[in-house]
Parts: C-alpha cells; sequence; structure tokens
C-alpha cells in the first residue's frame, strides 16, 4: 500500500478487510487481551529499517463481533494514535490467537503500511 503521512500524535484511521483463508471459524470475542484463543487484529510499530518500536502498539486488539468462517471477510477500521516523534515507520497489522501467537510465527504475513509521521501543527 501507499504511505499514509500522519501528524504526531493525531488519530488516524484505516479501513483494512480481513479474510479467513484457514479451514476453521474463529469465534466472536470481545477483543481482550484476557480471552485465552481469541483471535484479535493487532498492531507492532517499526522503524523504517524494520526494527520494532512498539511490538504492541497502543495495545491494539479488535476482537471480531460475528464468527468469521472460512473464506469470509470482515472490514476492521482501525483507529490508532500516530507516533510522538516525527519519521518513516512501518505498521504491522497481524492477527494473533492470544496466549499462542502471532499469525506470522506460523506462517502468515501481516498487513504492513509505511507511516510517514510529520511534525505537530
Amino acid at each position: 500500500p501507499a504511505a499514509l503521512s500522519v501528524r504526531a500524535s493525531a488519530t488516524f484511521r484505516l479501513d483494512v478487510d480481513v479474510w479467513n483463508v484457514g479451514t476453521a471459524a474463529w469465534a466472536a470475542s470481545a477483543g481482550r487481551e484476557t480471552d485465552h484463543g481469541a483471535i484479535l487484529l493487532g498492531a507492532h510499530l517499526l522503524d523504517a529499517r524494520g526494527e520494532v518500536v512498539e511490538w504492541d502498539f497502543r495495545r491494539y486488539r479488535f476482537g471480531f463481533p460475528v464468527v468469521l468462517r472460512p473464506r469470509e471477510r470482515f472490514r476492521v477500521a482501525v483507529a490508532l494514535e500516530a507516533p510522538t516523534e516525527p519519521g518513516a515507520y512501518r505498521l504491522e497489522l497481524d492477527l494473533v490467537r492470544e496466549f499462542v501467537g502471532w499469525f506470522e510465527d506460523f506462517g502468515g504475513e501481516p498487513l504492513t503500511v509505511p507511516l510517514v509521521v510529520t511534525p505537530a501543527a
């Protein structure tokens, strides 16, 4: 995707389509990190070189309010606050099965969005 440009500390929104390409349904979830086994959408913030700046970026978690069956998609309106420091970053959005692991650890590929943070006005 094209780079997203935001001002430092500003809230920004990104619409993301999540598609279940597996063979198991994902149960509906309240989006809490304490829900063992729940599948949630989370975020990582990396610098331009790919080094981790904040692994659980803003502690963002999105739980799916409906069962997501194989081959079904769900649109998520991700709302996050930009980093406080201007610069070039990479925002990774990945799914996590709580207390099991991130999907990228099991062969999945996170969505990577280049993020350019400009000074606050």
